[in-house]
């Protein structure tokens, strides 16, 4: 089979490439949206505008089912190719214009993909670093309590800085 050509069925050489192709191109659009809005979310940390921050937050949840969702799909028609020994295994059995098509919305996802993480870790870094600065700042100016903090009543409170909420910039 020459490539572009069509088996008999009028197939490509592995049947799915159309269903493949057009998951890995929706997977693209959406880790696009996931980018920008993982920056809305930085933003709205850095400018604690936390109502922004909940609309984003709730968008990636959204976005993060959808992505999901794409991935059991692509899962399953790698199934049914018998994708064993992963997508360049299955991008060989391609003709040769469909497999560098496909190899390179897949190299470009995964650029996506490692995009998405490094924004994500530069914003988990950033409040690994505030709630670190905060418990020093406690801490010096509350040296005889060791870390520990007291609710309004005066019982130990858990100085879980998770969630704690700063409305001034450092």
């Amino acid at each position: 089979m020459k490539s572009g050509e069509k088996s008999v069925s009028g197939r490509s050489k592995t049947g799915n490439y159309e269903k493949y192709r057009e998951i890995l191109y929706r997977e693209r659009e959406l880790a696009a949206t996931v980018l920008e809005v993982q920056i809305r979310v930085k933003k709205a940390v850095l400018n604690r505008e936390w109502t922004d921050f909940e609309k984003a937050m709730e968008t990636l949840t959204r976005i993060g089912g959808e992505f999901e969702e794409l991935d059991a799909k692509r899962a399953a028609v790698f199934e049914q190719e018998d994708g064993q020994g992963g997508f360049y295994v299955l991008a060989a059995r391609l003709p040769g214009v469909e497999r560098e098509e496909l190899t390179r919305v897949y190299r470009a996802l995964k650029l996506d993909i490692i995009r998405i993480k490094l924004e994500n870790d530069t914003l988990v870094a950033y409040l690994n670093e505030a709630r670190i600065m905060v418990a020093g700042f406690l801490e010096a100016i509350f040296p005889e309590r060791k870390g520990r903090l007291y609710s309004r009543r005066g019982t130990r409170v858990e100085a879980d800085m998770r969630s704690l909420v700063l409305n001034k910039r450092f």
